[in-house]
């Protein structure tokens, strides 16, 4: 009997635990001591949850309701900060809150509405938007603790639907939500179906169908963190996300369609039509420039030119802007303009010319350097232009570009040009590695007490001349001089004179230099460590992984060569070299390395080939041996031995 009574005893008193243990959970539900241990691992923070409510009224307003509760475990979390982006002229927040709970789940307070900063979203290069943002910044140091926001927003622009991500770089998830509903009109017919476009994410949404609304719900539950791999690919590519999007839009009084990238060309076309008429001063200018030209490529170099001498680069944001240009007259008479409107203005200079030319709207941002041909969307923020008949490309708000050199973000991603029959994806031009070159000569006399003097010259062309032309054209010489310093690997170095060249008509330029240095080469006894390479010299190497997942992208694309003469100090010899030549070859990269003695002078030449690759995640440690063994070769010295007093 006694045994009975004991064994009921325990089986209650485990059952009076599991309750007590659930109702922590139900009452304390931000403990930290809640989050699964798999979930934690590799995370810096973890969403509690995240819902999300999309309500379509109409094709001109919609709001957008948002509860998210995340634990942040470390500084390292982006999740301390919650902004709201809004436009004034389409957009309002309703409700903005915030409360913040410690590391066992209890309340420490509020957010004071005095602390919910509103700022002007004003870029450092415009001079006019209507884009505020409102945001709140968790300054709470004792980690772990947990945050929950609470936003309402609502919009009357149509076109940019909220998108859903329910997941930084590592950070881990419990629970997500994503709901979009859209309300039906009176005839209990559907305004319209929702296009969308997931990545990693493989279900199908839950759609419901009532006589009020229709609505689509994608849930995500027990989300593990992806690390951050070292040469991985776009964040955009690897985490999960939805992108939404309408069929017919309406912006102020303009009607049009997203279905496809062709209506949504012709959205943009229409809004933009008759923006292009020119004063009878500015046709008389036109013909003026293009009178000695001889064919359509002199036509387009004089009027580039002119763009480029007489007008600049400023963002004009102000409602219905961010997608329509300011009318031609406006930037031949205020010498200013956005991308839209400076892109606009230089294709109806090059019409009054004779020459068809096609604004190409373009993602800058690196988000979305592909498109997808099946889901059209408003996914552009820059626009650049195109002249079909001499295949060239056109960056406009650049004061200093050479025709048809639109710029390393603008190569190799889709385009959307803008025609009268409405919009055509094309992809912009790719840059080779005969392209980008450095083609570097120097000489370096080595003192016994490891001072030396250096004089060095290089041809730079493609992508590897655009820092150049931005400091030729935008710093001091002093700010010259402090960014070599800066960037240089060369010990104690002092600048003696400085040289920065671009080529006006091409994407080349020179780069010369005098310096010395008073360290250049260390001593020790009897022997001097000289150093092969100071003056182009490859460090990076990325950090060893002990299970890679993400597949390997490589995007640098170049070829550098170098020949360095180094003049040896009197009474010294060559004790040893470290190797007197080397070649790696693989499917991404080339590198080589020669080394010649005549009489007191070494002769090293080095040449390094950079390839663009998407590579397999079992290739990494592969790529990473390759940079492993430049970096080696590249910090190699010479030892020489002293044999006479100098």
């Amino acid at each position: 009997m006694n045994i009975i009574l004991k064994h009921t005893k325990l089986v209650f008193l485990l059952f009076i635990g599991f309750l007590s243990v659930n109702s922590v959970k139900a009452d304390m539900p931000y403990a930290i001591s809640n989050i699964p241990d798999s979930l934690s691992q590799n995370a810096n923070s973890v969403i509690r949850k995240d819902i999300n409510y999309i309500d379509i009224k109409s094709k001109k307003e919609y709001t957008h309701e948002r509860e998210l509760a995340v634990s942040i475990f470390n500084r390292k979390s982006s999740y301390d900060v919650y902004f709201q982006h809004y436009h004034q002229q389409y957009g309002k927040i309703i409700s903005l809150t915030a409360s913040i709970y410690d590391a066992k789940g209890n309340l420490v307070r509020k957010i004071d509405k005095k602390e919910i900063k509103d700022e002007s979203a004003v870029s450092s290069f415009s001079i006019y938007e209507d884009s505020r943002v409102k945001y709140i910044e968790i300054n709470y140091g004792t980690y772990p603790y947990t945050v929950v926001y609470n936003c309402k927003y609502s919009s009357s622009n149509y076109i940019h639907l909220p998108g859903w991500r329910p997941r930084e770089i590592n950070t881990a998830v419990e629970e997500a939500y994503f709901n979009v509903k859209i309300h039906k009109d009176n005839s209990s017919k559907s305004i319209q179906d929702l296009r969308y476009s997931t990545n990693k994410i493989d279900q199908k949404p839950k759609v419901s169908d009532s006589s009020i609304y229709k609505s689509w719900e994608w849930k995500i539950n027990q989300l593990q963190a992806d690390q951050k791999e070292s040469l991985g690919p776009n964040l955009y590519k690897i985490l999960p996300s939805i992108s939404i999007a309408p069929n017919d839009v309406q912006l102020d009084n303009w009607k049009g369609s997203l279905a496809t990238w062709k209506s949504f060309g012709k959205f943009i076309y229409d809004l933009n039509e008759g923006k292009g008429k020119l004063s009878s001063e500015m046709k008389s200018k036109v013909k003026s420039l293009t009178a000695s030209a001889s064919n359509d490529e002199e036509k387009i170099q004089a009027l580039y030119k002119y763009l480029q001498e007489n007008m600049r680069y400023v963002s004009v944001q102000l409602g219905i802007g961010g997608y329509q240009t300011f009318d031609a007259s406006y930037v031949e008479k205020n010498k200013y303009g956005d991308c839209k409107a400076l892109t606009y203005f230089m294709r109806s200079i090059l019409e009054e010319a004779g020459i068809k030319a096609y604004p190409a709207l373009i993602d800058l941002s690196g988000k979305r350097r592909f498109y997808d041909e099946d889901f059209s969307y408003a996914a552009f923020n820059h626009v650049i232009l195109n002249v079909p008949s001499e295949e060239c490309w056109l960056e406009c708000t650049s004061n200093h570009n050479p025709v048809n050199y639109i710029g390393e973000g603008n190569y190799n991603r889709n385009a959307l040009l803008i025609t009268e029959e409405g919009g055509k994806l094309v992809k912009t031009p790719t840059l080779d590695t005969k392209d980008n070159q450095k083609i570097t000569n120097s000489k370096v006399t080595v003192s016994a007490d490891g001072h030396a003097e250096i004089v060095s010259e290089s041809v730079v062309s493609g992508t590897l001349q655009e820092i150049f032309r931005h400091l030729e054209f935008n710093y001091s010489k002093q700010e010259q001089t402090d960014w070599f310093l800066k960037s240089n690997k060369i010990n104690s170095a002092k600048v003696n004179a400085l040289v920065i060249k671009t080529n006006k008509d091409k994407p080349e330029g020179i780069f010369n230099f005098k310096a010395s240095s008073s360290k250049y080469a260390s001593k020790a006894g009897k022997r001097l460590f000289v150093p092969l390479n100071k003056i182009n010299t490859f460090e990076y190497v990325p950090p060893k992984l002990k299970d890679r997942n993400l597949a390997v992208h490589l995007n640098r694309n170049y070829s550098k060569i170098d020949t360095i003469s180094i003049t040896l100090p009197e009474g010294y010899k060559v004790e040893s070299l470290p190797e007197k030549q080397s070649k790696l070859e693989s499917s991404f990269g080339e590198y080589s390395f020669d080394v010649e003695l005549k009489d007191r002078t070494l002769i090293y030449t080095r040449k390094l080939v950079e390839k663009p690759a998407i590579l397999p995640a079992e290739k990494f440690e592969e790529v990473r041996n390759f940079y492993k063994q430049i970096a080696k070769a590249d910090g190699m010295k010479v030892v020489l031995v002293q044999t006479e007093r100098p």
